[in-house]
């Protein structure tokens, strides 16, 4: 199919290669109809700085407040997503599917109503 090879595959930035369409996060590919899990999440800031963190580091529970921010803590960090409509993004984390989350590029992305928008990305240190 021309449409998931295209999407498995956008443009030439590597660290965002994926499945997907969302300029704001990255899933996994499904083969033969089974989703791949994905080892870690990486998060990309706006400046282009990365962080990833293990899916097996994420401690329960996983937070969403049901609009607008996701919660993910470790041992050593609190991870911290902002933006609207991020129930979709929240279901793929449970999932272990998200590959990469990225902080907007410039202020003029745009996306279809209803889905998913990063605003932001924050992280604090646990002493």
């Amino acid at each position: 199919n021309n449409d998931e090879i295209t999407n498995l595959f956008r443009g030439t930035d590597n660290i965002r290669k994926s499945r997907g369409n969302n300029p704001y996060f990255g899933i996994t590919v499904e083969r033969a109809g089974i989703p791949e899990n994905a080892i870690a999440l990486k998060f990309i800031t706006s400046k282009g700085e990365q962080r990833a963190i293990h899916y097996h580091d994420i401690m329960s529970p996983m937070d969403f407040d049901g609009v607008g921010k996701i919660v993910l803590s470790t041992p050593r960090i609190v991870a911290t997503i902002e933006g609207q409509d991020l129930g979709e993004l929240f279901d793929y984390i449970i999932e272990h599917r998200v590959k990469w989350i990225s902080e907007p590029q410039s202020s003029f992305v745009e996306v279809e109503a209803g889905k998913p928008q990063v605003t932001g990305v924050r992280f604090e240190a646990l002493n």
